[in-house]
């Protein structure tokens, strides 16, 4: 990764099985390869324009906060503020995925080209479960042979360890949630800035950084 956040074009992927009930069809729940599409979601998106279609995560929590799992309205309010440089008007959900090989032959190039027709310089992915560790390492490592930098946020350390994504920040909170209770904006925000420093100072491949903070505990100074 070269370059200062500022002056950088980012988008957002999550693996929430997230869609806009009134106008996307939900992801495909019944099937055991899992559902390979993903759905487009703009920036602008509000939590009441979501259904969720993922059978491997308690969806409480993301009922209450979809920033839990897609921290969409904190990289809008960092874009205000000039922390980044410009966030696309496009971002994207995937689900629970079994079927690695269409996913890496069929999907994720299709899906490389949308993100580099809108001019992405860093891709940022959130996993919420186990296996949607292996999705995210898989697409951030096509990802990033295209020539774009990602950084994904994890939970699942031995996944991750043995999936070695490129570049991840690990939090040790529940499945389902990468950032913390619903509603904690401060954490939310912390824990990109702490993912957008890291971008700056990972420079091994594979690089796990783990974060301090606990859940329902106060954030260290």
């Amino acid at each position: 990764y070269k370059g200062q956040p500022s002056n950088q074009t980012f988008a957002v992927a999550t693996t929430g099985g997230l869609y806009l009930k009134d106008s996307q069809p939900p992801f495909d729940t019944e099937s055991i390869h899992g559902d390979v599409s993903y759905r487009e979601i703009p920036k602008t998106v509000r939590q009441e324009d979501f259904g969720i279609a993922h059978k491997h995560y308690d969806h409480a929590l993301t009922e209450q906060d979809f920033n839990i799992v897609f921290p969409i309205q904190r990289f809008v309010e960092l874009e205000k503020e000039g922390i980044i440089g410009k966030l696309t008007d496009t971002h994207y959900s995937f689900s629970y995925v079994n079927d690695a090989v269409s996913l890496v032959k069929k999907t994720v190039p299709e899906f490389i080209s949308r993100i580099k027709a809108e001019g992405v310089d860093v891709l940022f992915l959130v996993p919420v479960w186990p296996k949607c560790h292996q999705t995210v390492g898989l697409i951030q490592r096509l990802v990033e042979e295209a020539g774009i930098p990602t950084i994904s946020m994890g939970n699942a350390a031995d996944r991750m360890a043995h999936i070695k994504p490129p570049r991840a920040m690990l939090v040790k909170f529940a499945r389902g949630s990468m950032f913390g209770e619903p509603g904690n904006v401060n954490r939310q925000r912390r824990i990109i800035l702490d993912a957008l420093e890291a971008l700056q100072t990972m420079t091994e491949p594979g690089s796990i950084q783990e974060l301090p903070y606990k859940w329902k505990r106060p954030d260290p100074e």
